[in-house]
């Protein structure tokens, strides 16, 4: 089991440097032990608690009253280690823990019994949101919240950019195994941060391999200017990023105080043939009558695959350029990740 291993095949000091995904032991015991300071030694039959980043449960570990806790979490697989760990003991009610994105769900899909509870101003009140969420914060009063959208729903910034891109990155190359999956990457040396190499690579590799969709606010990764396109971008931040240029007007109020100089990136030869192939997919795109000037990558992909009956995106399309293009893209990120991969190892965020 996932949650066996985490418990005694890895070792404390790895899980505690893990605290972004798997809070540790001592960190839940504490935390409950401040709620109980504010709220009474009762609270957990006074209150109602919902974690809405519960993970695999390790944050409801100690908490007594099942009737009264309710778990959701991202990920299926992650709500399948809790039900699974009910029936090994856990104190849980199955009925009470789900799959929900709390960014981006209505709450119309939380169970009944929780909506009731957020439905009612008396019940609301004693609902104790515990929580350890893995998403990015917003410090700054200036951030807006139309930020560049992220396919786990985290707000990047001029500034965490590249530390994203780098995740995002080595957590889509590497194959996930029964040990080294989910919760696995560890706290890296410092060797990374002077490699502009492996940063480029990795800004790269998530610039053309994200889920990103323009009808979900402005499209911020379009890496390309508008030589090719049919009218102005909604954004240049990508491209101003990459050639270090000076972030426009709509930009600077975007990213506030936190825009600063960097020197104009250098891709390593694989990166350039990521947008090489990439370029003329996005070219050939624009050559449609229909195209969407701030479309996304996804938005391309979707344009030529469709989707089938049940809403599920296509393989493939019954347009051969369209087809042979995006072969070659894929190709070209499959040599691209092939060349990152011995880094996350020499880096530290994973060991062999």
């Amino acid at each position: 089991m996932k949650y066996v291993s985490d418990r005694i095949l890895v070792p404390q000091d790895i899980r505690e440097r893990k605290g972004s995904f798997f809070t540790p032991q001592q960190w839940v015991e504490l935390s409950q032990k401040y709620i109980s300071d504010v709220l009474g030694e009762d609270w957990q039959d006074e209150y109602y608690i919902w974690d809405c980043a519960a993970g695999t449960g390790n944050l409801l570990a100690g908490l007594t009253n099942k009737y009264n806790i309710w778990a959701s979490t991202l990920d299926k697989a992650d709500v399948d280690v809790m039900k699974d760990r009910i029936k090994n003991g856990a104190n849980l009610l199955e009925n009470h823990v789900f799959q929900f994105d709390f960014l981006n769900d209505d709450f119309a899909k939380l169970p009944k019994g929780l909506q009731d509870i957020i439905n009612n101003e008396k019940k609301r009140k004693k609902l104790v949101v515990y929580i350890n969420p893995p998403y990015a914060e917003v410090s700054s009063k200036d951030i807006k919240k139309e930020q560049c959208p992220n396919p786990r729903g985290i707000w990047i910034l001029y500034t965490n950019l590249i530390p994203v891109s780098i995740y995002y990155t080595i957590r889509h190359i590497i194959a996930f195994t029964w040990l080294n999956d989910r919760d696995q990457f560890l706290y890296p040396n410092d060797g990374w941060m002077n490699d502009a190499d492996f940063q480029n690579d990795c800004l790269t590799f998530t610039i053309f391999n994200t889920n990103i969709q323009s009808k979900y606010g402005i499209n911020h990764w379009i890496p390309f200017t508008e030589e090719d396109a049919k009218d102005n971008f909604e954004s240049h931040f990508m491209v101003d990023y990459i050639k270090d240029k000076t972030i426009h007007e709509e930009s600077a109020e975007l990213f506030g105080e936190l825009t600063k100089k960097h020197k104009a990136l250098k891709f390593s030869d694989e990166a350039k043939a990521v947008f090489r192939t990439g370029k003329k997919l996005w070219q050939y795109y624009h050559s449609q009558p229909t195209a969407n000037v701030n479309a996304s990558l996804y938005d391309i992909r979707e344009f030529f695959q469709g989707r089938d009956d049940n809403g599920k995106m296509n393989n493939s399309s019954g347009d051969t350029q369209y087809n042979e293009l995006i072969g070659d893209l894929r190709s070209a990120l499959k040599t691209l990740s092939l060349k990152i991969q011995p880094k996350v190892y020499e880096y530290g965020f994973l060991v062999k």
